[in-house]
């Protein structure tokens, strides 16, 4: 049975003597001791589940490190989405080609929104190279990016799919600044034949992306086989002019996927001009040094002979238009006229109102400068920007191309040389020519 609590008051503390004080005293202490024990004790436990929570989290963060919070209703929108689209692609101008505009990434719902003045990354990839959105996202900070996307008949569509929904999930400014739509040979068919089921059966392994893991998969996983290395011609020119078509800026930037930009490209963001083409140089560099922002850093390293014109072995004449010893000396803030001289065919930051490229010319050769020729006939103005580049990292060398390059580039001639006759039809006024 509890025995009852002893209260003293003062009157009887004091009518106490010496040795019951002394008594009272050392109960009173053992009391408090003992709660200052137990005080003690749970804080220490305390502290203890703290610990655990912390490295709870602080393993996360090591393990996750690019990994928002899985958020399945979001996912299963895009599914949705993505799925929608699938079932009502468009024909291209030619009826060859099945193409799902803006299927995934910034305006997924393809809502109309205000063209901006910034300037839009437009590029171009097969599924084999998608990864590379990575380089792209990571070179390219300030402004959009338009990707389309190849898939050819003999790849992985849904594994495809599955990749990009775990870029979105891994990456959350994919969803902010890049819009994807993908293109294929229709075959006869009017459909992609992904079913809502194919792309629901993705959910329980997003669940446990690791998205370290993820990144380096991305970063190794580039193909080593080029985009021309099948029997299924690549139509380089019509994914162009879809990326430029789902992109949003006024002005665009078209490259290729494994080049890198550098400098703020400022120039075009104020007083642009409509009938100008604002030429970016594109250099290369040497395998075993990084490629640098810092211009000064680049002419350094262009007088030690570790960077030179993109191209500049294999097509001299190429990017042969612009003047780089000339460029190196202009001012970041000022501008170079550029003389056209065929077959140049410089990257160019222009207007979306820019005549089309010529979607007749696929696989290797006289794509880009087929474009670039009909710009100049046009009217065109060629400027270099000082404040832009672009950088290739390793040398391009002649043995790297393949094996039915030659071959395609006699068939693209041409094709060229039908081009150039067609544009005096095309612009009867125009005393130019290529």
């Amino acid at each position: 049975m509890r025995r009852p609590v002893r209260t003293v008051g003062s009157a009887q503390l004091s009518a106490l003597n010496r040795k019951e004080k002394k008594s009272l005293f050392q109960r009173l202490n053992v009391c408090n001791c003992s709660m200052n024990l137990n005080k003690l004790k749970h804080l220490f436990l305390l502290c203890l589940l703290c610990g655990v929570v912390f490295h709870i989290y602080f393993y996360y963060l090591m393990v996750t490190p690019f990994a928002p919070r899985f958020e399945y209703p979001v996912v299963r929108d895009q599914l949705k989405q993505m799925s929608s689209a699938l079932e009502h692609p468009m024909l291209d101008g030619s009826g060859g080609y099945l193409v799902v505009n803006n299927l995934f990434g910034a305006n997924r719902l393809g809502l109309h929104v205000q063209l901006t003045d910034d300037v839009s990354l437009v590029s171009h990839c097969s599924i084999r190279h998608f990864p590379k959105v990575i380089t792209l996202l990571r070179h390219w900070q300030t402004g959009p990016i338009s990707l389309a996307v190849y898939v050819y008949a003999e790849d992985d569509v849904v594994g495809f799919f599955h990749q990009l929904i775990q870029f979105s999930v891994c990456y959350a400014e994919m969803q902010e600044r890049v819009r994807i739509s993908v293109v294929k040979m229709a075959r006869g068919q009017r459909q992609w034949g992904v079913t809502l089921k194919q792309l629901h059966d993705i959910v329980p392994h997003l669940r446990r992306t690791n998205c370290r893991e993820f990144h380096a998969k991305m970063e190794s996983s580039a193909a080593i086989l080029a985009n021309y290395d099948s029997a299924e011609p690549y139509p380089n020119n019509l994914l162009r002019n879809v990326a430029v078509q789902n992109s949003d800026s006024q002005f665009h930037l078209v490259i290729m996927h494994h080049l890198e930009k550098a400098g703020l490209l400022n120039r075009t963001r104020a007083g642009a001009r409509v009938y100008t083409a604002y030429v970016v140089p594109a250099l290369e560099i040497a395998d075993g040094y990084a490629p640098s922002d810092d211009k000064g850093v680049l002419h350094e390293r262009w007088l030690q002979g570790i960077v030179r014109p993109f191209y500049g072995v294999v097509c001299p004449k190429c990017q042969g238009c612009v003047d780089y010893d000339r460029w190196f000396d202009l001012n970041m803030t000022l501008t170079q006229s550029v003389t056209y001289r065929d077959p140049c065919e410089p990257f160019v930051v222009v207007h979306r109102r820019t005549p089309k490229y010529d979607e007749r010319f696929k696989q290797y050769g006289f794509n880009r400068v087929s474009h670039v020729c009909e710009l100049h006939v046009a009217g065109y103005e060629f400027v270099a920007l000082g404040d832009g580049f672009l950088i290739h990292r390793g040398w391009k060398t002649k043995n790297q191309f393949h094996a039915s390059k030659e071959r395609e580039m006699n068939d693209n001639r041409i094709l060229f040389r039908a081009f150039k006759e067609e544009l005096k039809d095309k612009y009867p006024e125009s005393d130019r020519s290529c």
